[in-house]
């Protein structure tokens, strides 16, 4: 008898046609949050501005639904087709608008960028570090500079959340 065999897609981006949800996407979301969780300790403690990357070459879903998780200032995903100047002065924006907050713990601010953004990582942070320097000259340097953390394919791996596992032999099941 011919050996039969039977595939089931994945993707953490969320973006396969006619599902609901893709294997994997709920356990790459709760890696996202518990990271994000840490660095908004750390932002919170020190008043600064984080932009963590997220994967998402062609699809925002990761930093879209993420950044709704995390209580995030602002997200950045690549369907919005803004570009690099606009991305920055939107970021510009958004941490002088948090900067101006009366309570201190609401004085970080959090960035969820995915990484099919027009703008790279690293040449976001320059260009957004230069432009908060020429709008606060007198102000302490280290108060100012963001910083980034690039999630990358830490997000890709780890044990499946139980939604994910549930999700895998529902959808095998259907597919045999």
């Amino acid at each position: 008898a011919p050996l039969k065999i039977v595939g089931v897609p994945a993707s953490i981006d969320n973006d396969l046609g006619l599902t609901g949800f893709s294997i994997g996407v709920d356990t790459a979301m709760n890696t996202i949050v518990e990271a994000c969780d840490k660095i908004a300790d750390t932002a919170t403690a020190h008043d600064r501005t984080f932009i963590v990357e997220v994967m998402g070459r062609d699809c925002g879903y990761l930093a879209m639904t993420s950044a709704i998780a995390v209580g995030a200032d602002l997200a950045l995903f690549p369907e919005a087709g803004k570009q690099e100047s606009e991305i920055v002065d939107q970021i510009v924006d958004t941490v002088i608008a948090v900067r101006k907050r009366q309570t201190r713990k609401a004085r970080r601010v959090i960035i969820i960028k995915a990484e099919g953004v027009s703008i790279p990582i690293d040449a976001l942070k320059a260009k957004v570090d230069k432009r908060l320097c020429e709008l606060a000259p007198d102000a302490d340097p280290a108060g100012i500079e963001t910083r980034v953390t690039v999630l990358g394919h830490v997000v890709r791996g780890g044990r499946p959340s139980a939604f994910d596992r549930l999700l895998g032999s529902r959808l095998a099941n259907v597919a045999v």
